[in-house]
């Protein structure tokens, strides 16, 4: 057994269902203590795509990140390589992520907790347009790693049911690097937390 060294928490917000809807979202200054957009490093997103042979019916999706601390806004946008062939409506539902804890922030933790959601999800059914990304191996990773997952609405209130966007992802996973190969370990919360 190892010991788990790194755990990260992400805090997800949404979902917006546009660009501009989610560019509006602020999380308050930076005299407060929440974090300011600018610390906003993953964004995943789903909806129908544009075009011929694309069905209204089948949804596609796409998990990024962003190595600064100066908002995903950097890489997500109009003339992003997927997001530009996806349809702005009330399908589209894009989530932003932001580290829980600050002080842990590095370009590589933001790569190495990609690479263990590409590792999982990054399947034809789930993360459709991540194939360049598919071939990321967590044979990189050196460490047990504990990733934790939170979600909000956008009014930062925290979710009791999960968006169907989203109920692929799991609550905690923890890729354990114990042996030769990684062993996923994933849990879902299993009821909405009460006041008594």
């Amino acid at each position: 057994m190892e010991d788990i060294k790194k755990q990260y928490t992400i805090q997800w917000v949404g979902p917006f269902h546009s660009l501009e809807e989610a560019s509006k979202h602020r999380k308050g200054s930076k005299d407060e203590l929440f974090a300011t957009p600018d610390c906003f490093n993953f964004y995943y997103f789903r909806g129908n795509k544009n075009g011929r042979g694309h069905k209204r019916s089948k949804f596609y999706s796409y998990f990024g990140i962003h190595k600064a601390l100066d908002g995903y806004h950097k890489r997500l946008n109009k003339n992003h390589e997927h997001f530009c062939k996806f349809r702005e409506d009330n399908n589209l539902d894009i989530w932003i992520g932001a580290l829980g804890d600050l002080n842990q922030f590095s370009p590589n933790v933001v790569e190495e907790i990609e690479t263990i959601f590409i590792a999982m999800y990054g399947s034809d059914v789930f993360l459709t347009e991540n194939n360049r990304k598919k071939k990321t191996s967590v044979e990189s990773l050196h460490d047990t790693v504990c990733i934790i997952n939170l979600w909000y609405d956008t009014e930062e209130k925290p979710l009791v049911s999960k968006h169907d966007s989203i109920k692929p992802f799991h609550d905690v996973i923890v890729c354990e690097r114990d042996k030769k190969y990684p062993r996923y370990l994933v849990a879902n919360r299993l009821s909405s937390w009460k006041k008594k």
